[in-house]
């Protein structure tokens, strides 16, 4: 059997075996959730009016938050979310980061303390508990 040969043989016996010891074992793939923290605050900042926050790709989806929503716009969370965009530049990521360091609802609490720096400096540390609280009465 010529060299050719056996470098011919020996490239399909090693992609055979890829395939067989390589195939995909989906069991370990982590299956995707909706994350109610991310989900909460990015309705509560679209209420707010937040340009970021009202993208209306999912037209249905968005008409549900709103046919469901619509009625708290005035709702003091909402009211605080948005004087806190226009005075703190909460917004865009600072959003995401309070999202991150709070425990699931209904809980919500903070995972670490809040600071001046966590979770946002935008935020900073009163403005974190204020809203906090209120997010609790909105969720409630």
């Amino acid at each position: 059997m010529s060299s050719e040969m056996k470098k011919t043989i020996l490239f399909f016996l090693l992609a055979s075996l890829s395939f067989v010891f390589g195939k995909n074992d989906n069991s370990n793939l982590a299956l995707p959730k909706i994350d109610k923290r991310v989900e909460l605050l990015s309705i509560v900042f679209r209420l707010a009016g937040n340009r970021e926050y009202n993208m209306d790709m999912n037209k249905n989806y968005v008409k549900d938050i709103h046919d469901f929503f619509d009625k708290y716009k005035n709702h003091p969370l909402i009211v605080l979310a948005g004087n806190l965009y226009e005075t703190r530049g909460v917004g865009f990521d600072a959003v995401m980061k309070m999202a991150v360091h709070v425990t699931q609802p209904p809980e919500l609490s903070p995972i670490v303390p809040f600071t001046s720096e966590v979770p946002e400096s935008r935020w900073g540390k009163e403005n974190a508990e204020k809203f906090l609280v209120l997010l609790k009465q909105f969720y409630l």
